[in-house]
């Protein structure tokens, strides 16, 4: 009581005013949790997304694509993930396509985005609902995918040296994606004769894939 008097009664009154709603909600919050949601920062909200993502392949393009994401928000003064509005959003996309980024990577860096806020949503609890999803995608054009010919299979292999040709005849005789080619190592060849073991993109999922007579003999 006397740490609250001040120089006059009435500053002494709504010291202890001040000090009952302290307490009240000190008391409010140790039965049933605090009256208002704690507000999560950039650097808090990737870290949880990096833990979570801990085994991905790829987890480095996603840390550099959220940390320019905090740097965007931040300089915006959009300082917590709560505060993150689908006009920001907008922006960052205008900005993204201003420094020359293909709608490919501009959707790319709206994806890592979007499934660190799903992550907010379903998981931690931290967004009733993800802001991601309330902004226009670029559209983007698929690749033109086609096989080569016999002849331009012919060229490329002719110009590739020692090194690439084995490389290269694996990516045409399996289909693989180039990291996944260069992932394989010999015991994936040896752990069931007559196949190569193979992973997805991401890493997750193995195949087995024949191997074919000409593949065979490199």
């Amino acid at each position: 009581h006397k740490r609250m008097v001040g120089a006059t009664r009435a500053m002494a009154v709504e010291a202890e005013k001040r000090e009952r709603r302290r307490l009240d909600t000190a008391t409010f919050a140790a039965r049933w949790g605090p009256l208002e949601p704690a507000l999560t920062s950039w650097e808090e909200a990737i870290r949880r997304y990096l833990i979570a993502k801990a085994d991905k392949r790829s987890l480095d393009h996603d840390r550099a694509r959220l940390t320019w994401w905090q740097t965007f928000l931040v300089g915006r003064r959009v300082y917590y993930l709560q505060s993150l509005t689908p006009d920001h959003l907008e922006a960052a996309k205008a900005a993204l396509a201003g420094a020359g980024r293909a709608p490919a990577t501009v959707t790319r860096y709206l994806a890592v985005l979007r499934h660190l806020c799903q992550l907010a949503v379903r998981r931690w609890h931290l967004l009733e609902r993800n802001p991601v999803l309330a902004v226009d995608w670029p559209q983007v054009r698929p690749p033109e995918i086609r096989i080569p010919t016999a002849a331009e299979r012919a060229w490329l292999l002719r110009a590739a040296g020692r090194v690439l040709r084995p490389i290269i005849l694996t990516a045409l005789y399996t289909g693989l994606r180039k990291m996944a080619v260069m992932r394989l190592t010999a015991e994936d060849l040896r752990a069931r004769p007559g196949r190569i073991r193979a992973q997805d993109e991401k890493g997750r999922k193995t195949v087995w894939i024949p191997v074919v007579p000409t593949l065979a003999t490199t």
